[in-house]
């Protein structure tokens, strides 16, 4: 399996956590208006699992820019010094191998605290209906709905006690995909300008797919952070 097939199939197990992300959004988003009227006591703890998915979104956003920010300049009186720059760019990053590790640990959510809120939701529907299915203090009756909510959830809850997994397979992929464009640059062990339009196809290449992943994090970001807003006027 080639190095960039490797990182494929990786950043499709991290997008699972914004997929994940997303119908709980979905299901919030849907039924906030029924229950900010009829249960406005529940909106604290709907806003704080709110922000932690947020955290997790971004971490993940901020994460993938570490590939998708750096471009070549292949203008010719740019070119010779582009190598250079690249190993720049990656040592920077490799310094501390550790980097995207730390940045997307100190920047995720806690999925304790979003189980922690889920149960006091879980409560409190069982103290007014006499059920804990807490969508229901939604206004959603679907079981169907119901049961994608509390798998994508436990999804969740399973990212926190298998944090490291899923920080990891994103650092992982990271640094392989630099790895692969650096090693482009130096195919004999010595960096030349002549190999930077093959590293930059190649980097393009993970640009795309880093990108990809990037932008599903940020609009889920987006589009809980403009939740939070609203719920909280």
């Amino acid at each position: 399996m080639s190095i960039i097939s490797e990182v494929t199939d990786a950043l499709k197990l991290v997008s699972e956590t914004i997929k994940n992300t997303k119908e709980v959004y979905d299901a919030v988003n849907d039924g906030y208006q029924y229950f900010n009227k009829k249960y406005p006591e529940i909106k604290t703890d709907v806003v704080e699992m709110c922000n932690e998915l947020w955290k997790s979104c971004n971490a993940v956003a901020v994460a993938a820019g570490i590939v998708t920010n750096f471009k070549f300049n292949g203008t010719p009186q740019a070119l010779p010094n582009e190598p250079s720059r690249f190993n720049e760019h990656y040592m920077n990053y490799i310094s501390n191998n550790n980097e995207a590790r730390n940045l997307i640990r100190s920047l995720k959510g806690s999925c304790h605290k979003i189980e922690m809120h889920v149960r006091h939701l879980e409560d409190e529907a069982g103290n007014k209906l006499n059920s804990r299915d807490f969508l229901a203090l939604f206004g959603l009756h679907s079981y169907a709905k119901s049961n994608e909510v509390k798998s994508a959830l436990q999804n969740i809850y399973n990212d926190e006690r298998e944090m490291y997994y899923m920080v990891d397979k994103l650092s992982e992929s990271i640094t392989k995909a630099l790895n692969d464009v650096n090693n482009a640059l130096a195919p004999n062990g010595l960096m030349h300008a002549d190999y930077v339009p093959d590293a930059a196809k190649l980097l393009n290449d993970y640009a795309k797919l880093f990108g990809a992943l990037q932008t599903d994090a940020r609009n889920q970001a987006n589009a809980l952070e403009t939740l939070v807003e609203e719920l909280n006027k």
